[in-house]
């Protein structure tokens, strides 16, 4: 890491590799770093901005002379240092066109060799030279071609090809991120250098670095490497095959040597270690390929599917005199079936027996699964637990208040009127997330989470934010208090509540909060009578004031008129 004047730095570093083509989907490009600066559009001071007269500013363009070259070197991103803007409004740029928000230019680059690099606006010009300088595996082969790409050829992959068993060594970990190492510090020189094994992945890579001084200074290198082999094999197949499918399995060989490459390709698929060629009714396991320099060859096998539900695992295997390679791929099947459930239920209090059954339609190509019996002590307590605990956002609006508040407050009423249940609720396991996780002995959720991408949903919806237990009858009590608290701070003495305590009246979000006390109402909350009689007296002032024939002044009678007929009339102030 180097200053502009090119001398040694001592930065903290962020590096990291992955897969080139996964920016077909997205590209990464960290626009946020450039943000942690200021960024000017043209040399503006609006005197009088915060003066009580306003000031008028007429600017006359310039388009020529010696002005002209001046105003656009103000344009320019300054070479000396600026103080950052981090979490200051004092600094934010004030402009007819930004208007107190920061402005955006387009980002400059200095090409230093073959790096690209970009230093942001408001801070000194910084030049990035990064070195991968001591990858044990790859420094004695690392070479440029053509493009100027560097290319990392693992020394020891052609002596590993071969096992003590003289089979062809297999490549079975893609990794797309080959390393992410979010904090490097440099030597005061300037350097730092660390080790690291390339995946399998046979692949164009991208090497990125950002680095950042204590002066807050950043600048940021981008470069890309290759892994590949003289000879190589790629197996495509698709993301999966269901039962009695009839597909193909296409193998690619790569010749990236200079010289005509001919052997023999082999295609194995195994099911639990077994070999399952002829189960699938794969012709010619071993097949000829002749392939040219810098070329490639597709060579195909047709297959059919059976019935069962499976993982296959799919290994092509090439050999050309000395030269070998072996890819292993997963190759998930499917049911190609629907699924049906048909499920009863019956209660049982005391002593009691009862008869429960299920009547299946006569469908000769249905199969009978499998029937799984559940016994629930008391079906009271799995009702409760499927209860969300609420999550605690970091907002403290008066609709999140209000919305924490009603579902708290109906709580607190269940356990205040029955006892019982706050007893009982103590018996369900306690959890971590907002919905309870799927039971992973339950055949039925454990097929659905298989053929569906509900992996999330089945873990509860974990999140990053608290959670407040609503089967703890003590925090619900709390936190109901302080939500109401909360509430009862924030109403204005107008009566209304803003969006934001201390904020201005709206009449939107004094009816949001009517609806939500006469919900806590109807199950037995005692809602204070004195907000509620405030509101409701700001609402009839504020209403007859709407009569007015546009979309928002009726959508908003609408709503009035819903919330207000919630309360008794004789309840009106």
């Amino acid at each position: 890491v180097s200053d502009k004047d090119k001398k040694p730095v001592s930065a903290e570093v962020l590096t990291l590799m992955y897969d080139r083509s996964l920016e077909y989907y997205f590209s990464s490009q960290y626009p946020w770093l450039n943000e942690l600066y200021n960024q000017r559009l043209s040399l503006e001071y609006n005197y009088g901005f915060d003066s009580a007269k306003p000031m008028t500013i007429y600017q006359v363009p310039v388009t020529e002379g010696v002005l002209q070259k001046i105003l656009k070197s103000f344009e320019q991103p300054l070479e000396d240092f600026q103080i950052p803007g981090l979490r200051s409004w004092q600094t934010w740029p004030r402009s007819r066109k930004t208007r107190g928000l920061q402005g955006r230019l387009k980002s400059s680059s200095d090409d230093i060799g073959d790096m690209n690099m970009s230093a942001a606006y408001g801070a000194p010009k910084a030049v990035f030279k990064a070195k991968i300088d001591n990858l044990k595996e790859a420094e004695s082969a690392a070479q440029s071609n053509e493009g100027g790409e560097k290319i990392l050829q693992d020394k020891k992959l052609e002596e590993k090809s071969l096992n003590s068993e003289g089979l062809v060594a297999t490549r079975r970990e893609f990794a797309d991120t080959a390393f992410f190492k979010p904090h490097i510090v440099t030597s005061p020189d300037g350097k730092a250098s660390f080790s690291l094994k390339v995946p399998e992945q046979l692949t164009a890579w991208k090497v990125k670095a950002f680095a950042f001084t204590k002066d807050v200074q950043e600048a940021t290198a981008t470069q890309e490497a290759v892994t590949r082999k003289d000879l190589m094999v790629r197996i495509d197949v698709p993301r999966f095959f269901r039962e009695k499918d009839k597909g193909t399995i296409t193998v690619f060989v790569h010749n990236e040597g200079k010289e005509l490459l001919k052997g023999q390709l082999k295609l194995e698929v195994s099911e639990e270690g077994v070999n399952i060629n002829s189960k699938i009714k794969v012709k010619d396991n071993s097949k000829e390929f002749s392939v040219e320099p810098h070329a490639q060859k597709s060579i195909d096998w047709a297959i059919e599917i059976p019935s069962g539900v499976t993982t296959y695992k799919v290994r092509a295997q090439a050999v050309s005199g000395k030269l070998t390679d072996a890819e292993e791929r997963p190759l998930p099947i499917l049911p190609s079936r629907e699924r049906l459930t048909e499920s009863r239920f019956v209660s049982l209090t005391g002593n009691v027996a009862k008869k429960m059954e299920i009547n299946l339609n006569n469908d000769p190509t249905r199969i009978n699964e499998s029937m799984t019996l559940q016994v629930d002590p008391q079906l009271f307590l799995t009702v409760m637990n499927t209860i969300p605990f609420l999550v605690q956002y970091p907002h403290e609006c008066v609709e999140q208040t209000l919305n924490k508040y009603v579902p708290l407050a109906i709580m607190h009423q269940v356990y205040e009127k029955h006892p019982e249940v706050k007893q009982a609720v103590s018996k369900i396991p306690k959890r971590s997330t907002p919905l309870p996780a799927w039971e992973k002995d339950d055949p039925n959720r454990l097929m659905k989470l298989m053929e569906t991408p509900w992996m999330w949903e089945s873990q509860g919806r974990p999140t990053i934010w608290p959670i407040i237990d609503m089967l703890e009858p003590s925090t619900v009590k709390a936190k109901e208090s302080e939500s109401l608290e909360k509430l009862r701070n924030a109403q204005l003495p107008s009566g209304a509540f803003p969006w934001w305590s201390g904020g201005a009246a709206d009449p939107y979000m004094t009816l949001y909060v009517l609806d939500g006390f006469a919900q806590a109402r109807r199950y037995g909350v005692e809602v204070p009578r004195d907000m509620i009689d405030r509101a409701l007296s700001y609402v009839n002032q504020e209403i007859p004031l709407r009569l007015k024939p546009e979309a928002y002044e009726l959508s908003l009678i609408a709503m009035a008129s819903y919330v207000v007929t919630s309360y008794p009339e004789n309840e009106f102030p």
